[in-house]
């Protein structure tokens, strides 16, 4: 069975596409069967959230990108990795989570002296 260790990075921002580092063991359960193409069997699962296809590096690391966050809660959701899209890797230490980008809605003064020192205020959100 594989383990999880790791998610790297651990954190990131709701809309998804992130690509995300796993660390764990025994990610090539088929290693003496080289004839054995798991490929279209091996995901991310984010929880509620959903799954992402996965890419196996070696028999201790993988990939994978972020699915969006539908439910917009910044939340930690665990990470689990299948590569037979039956058995999920069962462990309680992987989790990854969501947040909210800033968002820039202004900021001034729109023009200073080209020596600068200007002071600059900035308004937006999630800072």
């Amino acid at each position: 069975m594989q383990g999880l260790t790791k998610v790297t990075p651990d954190y990131a921002p709701m809309q998804g596409g992130t690509t995300l580092t796993l660390q764990g063991s025994n990610f090539y359960p088929f290693d003496y069967k080289k004839d054995v193409d798991n490929s279209n069997d091996t995901f991310c699962s984010f929880g509620p959230l959903g799954k992402s296809p996965a890419k196996i590096l070696s028999s201790t690391r993988a990939e994978c990108q972020t699915v969006p966050n539908h439910l917009k809660t910044t939340q930690r959701f665990p990470v689990k990795l299948t590569v037979n899209n039956q058995n999920y890797t069962d462990n309680d230490d992987a989790y990854f989570e969501y947040f909210n980008p800033p968002s820039v809605l202004d900021a001034g003064p729109l023009i200073g002296p080209v020596r600068g020192g200007t002071e600059v205020d900035i308004w937006g959100s999630s800072f």
